[in-house]
Order: C-alpha cells, then sequence, then structure tokens
C-alpha cells in the first residue's frame, strides 16, 4: 500500500500504483483520511484539498444516513473535532447542496489540471480513487514545477 490508515473502525488503503501516476506526471485524487495525509503536507509534489463542514452539518448528515450508532456518530465527531484547526492547500466548506460542492470540486480540479496541462505543455490526467474522509492529494505548486519534478 501506498498510504494506509484506520478510521471508523475500518482499515483503508491506497495502492502504490497512483503514487508511481504521481511521479509519472499525473494529477491523482484521493479520497482519504486529513489524519493519513498530514505526512504528506509539505511535499513539493502533493497538494491536499479537504471538504469540510461544522460539526452540527455532519451531524445531521450522519444521522440522516441511518448507518451509525449514536455512539459512533459521537465517536466520529469528537475524532473530526481533532482536525478543526488542521490545514489544507485548499478547502472546500460543505455547508451547501450537494450539487454545489460537487461544482466546486470540479471546478477546482479542472483549474488544477489545465495549470498542469500548460506547465507540461500537454494535457494532464486526472484519476479518481474513492475511499473515505476528507482529503484529496494533488501535486502542489502549480507554477514553480515541470512535468518531470511531480
Amino acid at each position: 500500500m501506498g498510504w494506509h490508515w484506520q478510521a471508523h473502525g475500518f482499515n483503508y488503503g491506497i495502492d502504490t500504483r497512483y503514487a508511481a501516476d504521481v511521479t509519472a506526471g499525473k494529477i491523482v485524487v484521493v479520497n482519504g483520511s486529513r489524519e493519513h495525509c498530514s505526512p504528506l503536507q509539505g511535499q513539493a509534489h502533493i497538494r491536499v484539498m479537504q471538504i469540510s463542514t461544522d460539526a452540527k452539518k455532519l451531524a445531521q448528515r450522519l444521522a440522516q444516513r441511518g448507518r451509525d450508532s449514536e455512539l459512533a456518530v459521537r465517536l466520529r465527531l469528537v475524532r473530526n473535532a481533532k482536525f478543526a484547526d488542521w490545514q489544507a492547500n485548499h478547502t472546500i466548506h460543505n455547508q451547501a447542496e450537494f450539487a454545489v460542492v460537487g461544482i466546486a470540486l470540479v471546478d477546482y480540479l479542472l483549474n488544477i489540471a489545465k495549470v498542469y496541462a500548460a506547465a507540461c505543455d500537454s494535457h494532464a490526467s486526472i484519476r479518481g480513487v474513492f475511499g473515505t474522509d476528507s482529503g484529496l492529494h494533488l501535486p502542489a505548486r502549480p507554477g514553480s514545477m515541470s512535468c518531470s519534478e511531480f
């Protein structure tokens, strides 16, 4: 596994082939955990984007989902509070309708892809991986690197 972590009683992992894609100059989108991506922050080829919401909205959404016990929801809110001051390269505040937040995410990814396509003098690839929690890993500092550096 390239990245692995535990959250909410489950084990998660991202295959190493996606790290190879980053090395090859592709944009790789990973839906992961803020806890597991903290050590990745500050690396020149990694950009961390989070989608977050306030505790009240998160509690409402978890309750509506209906698959977690009250205790599991409380534990998740406690875990989420640990990241209240966590800083990402970019944050989308998930307080609106899902479609609005989805459009903000797509816009962000398209803008990153345009910057990298221009930097590489070709079209950047976007490859999606979906797992858990919030966190997307994208190459950092678009204007400062060539394709061979990420």
